[in-house]
């Protein structure tokens, strides 16, 4: 048998909001499994980024793909999205790989007018 080792990789995305004007923390994990041709298998789960977006819903969806085409070329499908709300909010999907097209439709305009900002996690917030 020839040697191999198989891969695959998933990205999941958390985004976690405290309060109802609280921004959204967000979070994306990298679950990884290997396999290799002696039936061995291995898995592991990293966190790979980490962004505060202050964005109402459902901007706060857009301002997300956008972070993730640029850092990871991968978007959320929309109805891939979870919501939990036991303890603030808590939106959660599976990331897949995306590209931007070369031409498409302008952004609304309404959205221009609550365009959301964002910042590493921990880094302090804006002065108003």
């Amino acid at each position: 048998m020839s040697a191999f080792v198989a891969t695959v990789t998933e990205l999941s995305v958390t985004a976690t909001q405290a309060a109802p004007d609280a921004p959204f923390a967000v979070a994306v994990t990298r679950n990884r499994a290997e396999w290799r041709e002696n039936g061995s298998h291995r898995t592991s789960t990293d966190t790979v980024g980490e962004e505060v977006f202050d964005a109402p819903l459902p901007i706060v969806f857009t301002a997300i793909n956008d972070w993730l085409l640029d850092r990871f070329r991968a978007a959320v499908l929309p109805r891939s999205w979870r919501v939990d709300a036991h303890d603030g909010l808590t939106l959660s999907g599976e990331a897949v790989p995306a590209a931007r097209p070369s031409v498409g439709p302008a952004s609304p305009p309404d959205q221009a007018d609550h365009a959301p900002t964002s910042r590493p996690i921990g880094a302090a917030s804006p002065a108003a």
